[in-house]
């Protein structure tokens, strides 16, 4: 991609990133980020769960400027800028930005990227719990090359105790949690060798994490046009296609040359807004186990007539509903192991007055 004579090579988030600062001269605040000194698409979601909606804004014919919705910062080219949530697919407008992520335990609230490593697995969940711990405390979120610190000190101390209990490979660590969701007996080893326990918490994540096979935390496109009504889609759902700019690094299967910046379409359904498993009982009569509820999840079962039967019907007679993109929704169940994920959407919206004069801006 070329902008202002210079050549860039983006993914999504760093494309939406680029045409943000370009155009305006500013930067996403630092207290939305997560876990990297840039903004991804999971940052951009839960920054726009923060902002009033334009609908309320308009139904009750004011202006809510919401808790984090004004830019302290002065644009050089915009004044008046603020940020505006928008609620539904059907509201959306040229320019607005469409983020959606997989939810999890991850910081930021997303899910665990397929871990190469049982270096990688360790420093995710390390990340995690830092973040929950300092959820809110923006002077800490800010400093992300302090967490990584601290997450690093963590990893190393933990990875040391393992190697002492005979886990020293990503396998290893997955064989042990596969049918011990809480880790009690890696616990219970650490303990017998003098060694501090991470209590049931952290291994339900690490578990979480091991067995993750998401490449990437989400998505993150700019609205080209208005979106248009598909009616209904093969599953009976509400469904709109919006046509969208957006830059990848991820070849499409489709069509050898649609990586990079592409005008493409994407096409968002209307969901409960519950979209919790069933509960699986064995054969038995008794609760399965860990191991048990991973292999269910991956046949035609629970998380399979989720998306076929409850989409339509809601959850316990549940009739609020949430847009979603299907492809994500189905990746959250077939590559991920939490029962309760799933593809979590928002839509946000940049206002303000150009300013046609320079001078203005002193």
């Amino acid at each position: 991609m070329v902008v202002m004579g210079k050549q860039y090579d983006t993914d999504c988030s760093g494309f939406v990133r680029l045409l943000y600062n370009t155009v305006t001269g500013l930067d996403l605040p630092a207290w939305t980020l997560s876990d990297r000194r840039f903004a991804r698409a999971k940052d951009w979601v839960n920054f726009f769960k923060t902002l009033p909606s334009v609908e309320d804004e308009a139904q009750n014919n004011s202006k809510d400027s919401g808790q984090y919705s004004e830019l302290k910062d002065a644009s050089p080219r915009f004044k008046n800028l603020c940020w505006r949530r928008v609620t539904s697919i059907s509201n959306v407008m040229k320019g607005d930005i469409i983020a959606y992520t997989i939810s999890g335990r991850a910081a930021g609230s997303s899910c665990f990227i397929k871990p190469k490593s049982l270096s990688a697995v360790l420093h995710q969940v390390a990340m995690s719990q830092l973040y929950d711990e300092n959820k809110g405390d923006y002077s800490v979120l800010e400093d992300v090359d302090r967490l990584h610190s601290r997450a690093q000190e963590m990893k190393m101390k933990i990875m040391k105790s393992l190697q002492a209990i005979n886990i020293a490979t990503l396998r290893d660590l997955r064989d042990r949690l596969y049918d011990d969701c809480m880790g009690k007996a890696i616990d219970i080893n650490l303990e017998s060798n003098g060694l501090q326990p991470q209590g049931k918490e952290f291994w339900s994540r690490a578990r979480e994490a091991c067995l993750s096979t998401v490449q990437h935390t989400g998505h993150i496109v700019i609205a080209s046009s208005l979106p248009f009504r598909l009616g209904k889609d093969d599953k009976g759902r509400t469904s709109y296609t919006v046509p969208t700019y957006e830059s990848t690094n991820i070849r499409n299967q489709k069509e050898d040359n649609a990586n990079g910046v592409m005008e493409w379409y994407r096409s968002f359904s209307q969901v409960p807004m519950n979209c919790k498993a069933k509960k699986v009982k064995s054969p038995k009569g008794r609760s399965p186990t860990c191991g048990e509820r991973s292999r269910i999840r991956t046949k035609k079962s629970p998380a399979h007539k989720r998306l076929n039967q409850s989409f339509i019907a809601g959850v316990n007679g549940d009739k609020r509903r949430r847009w979603t993109h299907p492809p994500t929704e189905k990746r959250a169940f077939k590559e991920y192991s939490r029962a309760e994920s799933c593809c979590v959407l928002e839509i946000g919206r940049l206002l303000g007055d150009k300013i046609q004069n320079l001078k203005e801006a002193s």
